[in-house]
């Protein structure tokens, strides 16, 4: 994913999330890309305790490893990466999925109003293919 200030966000899966992650992406209507990223996000499940450890081993002890939670979400954030890695929790494949959709875009909603923008989809600035926002002051 694109930012309008062309930084690139990229979305990961483990084996236990790509049904999660390919029905995100679809809402989102995000494609596939073989690009690298600048900055991505992981997700994984509660299951894979596993694999949240192996991306910390890969980390050395001098780096700073940033904690938070979100309601039912948990993330890890490497700044020297800039990855993060999303603990979705259960895979309940009902309506609290797209709760969860929603709130795994923090760190990008985060980030935008740290570069001193404000985060708007597309559709909402636009009317008839028209921009409604002009970018004059």
């Amino acid at each position: 994913m694109t930012l309008s200030n062309g930084t690139t966000w990229g979305f990961q899966s483990t084996e236990a999330t790509v049904e999660w992650l390919n029905k995100f992406a679809s809402i989102m209507e995000l494609k596939a890309s073989s690009k690298e990223a600048e900055k991505r996000i992981i997700f994984v499940n509660k299951a894979e305790q596993a694999e949240i450890q192996r991306a910390f081993n890969d980390w050395t002890n001098h780096e700073k490893i940033t904690f938070f939670i979100i309601e039912s979400l948990r993330f890890w954030y490497n700044a020297r990466e800039s990855l993060f890695i999303c603990d979705i929790g259960d895979n309940t494949r009902d309506k609290s999925d797209y709760r969860k959709m929603s709130l795994s875009l923090y760190p990008i909603y985060m980030y935008v109003l740290k570069q001193g923008g404000f985060p708007f989809h597309g559709a909402l600035i636009e009317k008839k293919r028209r921009r409604i926002f002009n970018n004059s002051a």
